[in-house]
């Protein structure tokens, strides 16, 4: 019975730090936005402010994002000076076929995939929700 207390009130209390950051993320958020409306800072850019014994650095910007679906229909119409879309070749793990081909046995493909394949543990996640 103990260590089930234990882990119920670790659990209570990784859920209230979880809203506690989220409250404090945003009341950060709300902060550097009345910072940056307070040094009249533009929408775009990085500058320094000095004031006090503070130094304030603030970088806007914005992301941008592509509708895939339009720009198939009608962005390759664009000139090439003026198309934004860079195309890239992209690398990714299947950990599935990974995980299958270490099962496997065959010490030809494990040699190679040791080779060419660094395993590193991935940062732990804890996600507590209700159990009921």
């Amino acid at each position: 019975m103990l260590k089930e207390e234990a882990i119920i009130e670790t659990a209570q209390v990784l859920e209230r730090l979880a809203y506690e950051i989220a409250d404090l993320s945003r009341c950060k958020e709300e902060l550097e936005k009345h910072m940056a409306a307070l040094l009249e800072h533009p929408d775009e850019g990085q500058k320094s402010y000095i004031e006090g014994r503070y130094k304030i650095v603030l970088k806007t910007g914005f992301n941008w994002t592509l509708n895939k679906e339009k720009y198939e229909m009608i962005g390759r119409s664009l000139s090439t000076a003026n198309d934004p879309v860079q195309k890239q070749v992209k690398y990714e793990l299947n950990k599935k076929i990974i995980r299958d081909a270490y099962a496997s046995g065959n010490e030809r493909d494990i040699h190679i995939l040791d080779e060419i394949l660094t395993k590193k543990p991935a940062k732990l996640s804890v996600t507590i929700g209700a159990g009921i």
